[in-house]
């Protein structure tokens, strides 16, 4: 359901974008203007769609707690004898 919604929202899209290229022709504006203008707008949406999605990207701050088990694990791992597994004291 949410591929065909998304496929929907694409079509709709497509809709508006002549919607708006037809009524700035209405406005005077020669016909290849009108497009140039609406391709225009979408390229400025999608650059500002990739702003906010950087942004977004930027704030995950790269998961610390994650980073810092997984190097430990490696460094188990290298080591291969698996001395963080075993406690230091043994009970008897």
């Amino acid at each position: 359901m949410l591929v065909i919604s998304a496929f929907v929202g694409c079509l709709v899209l497509v809709m508006l974008c002549f919607a708006l290229a037809y009524g700035l022709i209405t406005l005077g504006i020669w016909s290849w203007a009108a497009f140039l203008i609406t391709a225009g707008v979408l390229v400025v949406l999608a650059l500002m769609a990739i702003l906010v999605g950087v942004v977004l990207f930027k704030r995950l701050g790269g998961l610390p707690q994650t980073r810092k088990t997984v190097q430990e694990d490696l460094a188990i791992l290298r080591r291969g004898d698996g001395a963080a597994a075993v406690p230091t004291t043994q009970v008897r």
